[in-house]
């Protein structure tokens, strides 16, 4: 049986990989701030992409996106907002995705990808 932290690490891999696949640039991973934790930083394309991975067991039943509360929402955003203005990317377009990952014992990973999931610190 998995450890939680073992799950957290796969999906994380899992949604790099698919991001990847889909032609993003990963820029930082579990990127840490005073304001909070970003999953990953990637680039689709000229936009920053600010990424929270929810992974699940299959056995554990529930949608990983159930998972989110609002005060984490705030926190990513704001910990993003910090990353661009630290970055010099204030004026960027920028969102917030969320990747769902379910994890299976026997076969590969399935991950959902929804774009802009939520408000980004007033941005659209």
């Amino acid at each position: 049986m998995l450890q939680t932290a073992d799950v957290g690490i796969l999906g994380e891999r899992a949604a790099r990989q698919f991001l990847r696949r889909l032609g993003y640039r990963i820029l930082a991973r579990n990127h840490r701030s005073s304001a909070g934790e970003i999953d990953l930083i990637a680039m689709d394309g000229d936009v920053v992409v600010f990424a929270e991975v929810k992974t699940r067991t299959s056995r554990s039943g529930a949608d990983p996106e159930a998972n989110i509360a609002a005060g984490q929402i705030g926190r990513i955003s704001r910990a993003a907002q910090r990353f661009l203005l630290s970055s010099g990317a204030g004026d960027w377009p920028a969102r917030l995705d969320v990747l769902t990952v379910m994890l299976a014992p026997d076969g590969p990973p399935k991950v959902e990808h929804f774009k802009s999931a939520f408000p980004l610190g007033g941005r659209r």
